[in-house]
């Protein structure tokens, strides 16, 4: 088996694992499997190799940064610079995850974990910029102004023309109370997929099927619900910071939602229908979808639907 091989190769030594994932970290469309080693590597050996290897995944994208030239099409030193950020807190945050699943072997907590952490982050970048809305605002006006120049090949004049200038301005409008919240979904969610396939590494190798079996198990605590819920009502009234902290809060338990929907599936004889229609649903439809399993993960912590319907099978 080729994933067994090439897992022996990189457990088998430091230096195997930190150059494979070095190596890997600097070609484009796999360069994702770096960090995948890094979380591997944590789960199996332990938080302090586990950096070792995060660090050669994260080194080439800064590497990147003092190589490309300033007049490259990439999109200026700033985009490099906060596209290397991005990639750095990706995967610093999925070791991190990687060393507390180690050690707690709990999804519901890492869930957790990666709630108040986003939650903590929306909130400092408040305090620090209370003007942040406006600066994102002028952010999102500078580069759908430029996206729009690009693909219609006019100046960026032309293409501020009344009607396109009057959609951008509403789009920027609706997105700006969440483009925080939403750059902090973009690291919690990338992070969480990481782990998650790293994980699912390790159990094809080590542990078939017990990924699934962890998966199904999350369960978020009351002390969370309570905060979705105050969240919820906060955010209705117009707090601007809350409001923002919303897509954390939604991404969160709809991946617990997620969770909820395969263990009940399970205990179907349909398993694979409900799936198929639960991930369309969630294709086709993605915003009442997401609402729709936050929803229910967040009645889950209080009904406990596993129980539930365990009974009724008997």
């Amino acid at each position: 088996m080729l994933l067994r091989r090439f897992t022996d190769f990189i457990l088998q030594g430091r230096f195997q694992a930190i150059g494979c994932a070095f190596v890997l970290a600097f070609i484009p469309i796999i360069a994702g499997i770096s960090v995948l080693i890094a979380a591997l590597v944590t789960l199996r050996k332990g938080i302090f190799e586990g950096a070792l290897v995060a660090l050669a995944a994260t080194l080439p994208s800064w590497i990147a940064v003092y190589t490309v030239p300033s007049g490259s099409p990439v999109g200026g030193d700033l985009m490099v610079f906060a596209g290397a950020g991005l990639i750095t807190a990706c995967n610093l945050f999925t070791w991190v995850l990687a060393g507390l699943l180690r050690r707690y072997g709990n999804w519901s907590f890492i869930l957790e974990l990666s709630l108040v952490i986003g939650i903590l982050f929306v909130g400092v970048v408040h305090i620090a910029y209370p003007d942040v809305q406006s600066w994102w605002g002028t952010q999102l006006n500078a580069y759908l102004g430029k996206t729009v120049s690009a693909m219609s090949g006019v100046t960026a004049d032309e293409a501020s023309a009344p009607v396109k200038s009057e959609v951008q301005a509403r789009l920027v409008l609706a997105v700006k109370p969440y483009a925080t919240g939403f750059l902090a979904v973009s690291v919690l969610f990338n992070a969480l997929l990481q782990l998650g396939l790293a994980r699912w590494w390790q159990a094809v190798v080590f542990n078939p099927g017990g990924l699934r079996e962890e998966l199904r198990k999350i369960r978020l605590n009351y002390a969370v619900g309570v905060l979705f819920a105050v969240g919820c009502l906060l955010s209705y009234f117009g707090n601007e910071t809350v409001l923002d902290t919303m897509p954390v809060f939604f991404s969160i338990f709809a991946v617990a939602g997620l969770s909820l929907v395969h263990s009940l599936a399970a205990l179907t004889k349909t398993t694979w229908l409900w799936l198929v229609l639960v991930y369309a649903s969630v294709i086709l439809v993605f915003q009442p979808a997401i609402l729709i399993l936050a929803v229910m993960a967040f009645l889950d912590i209080w009904m406990d639907f596993r129980k539930r319907f365990r009974v009724i099978e008997r």
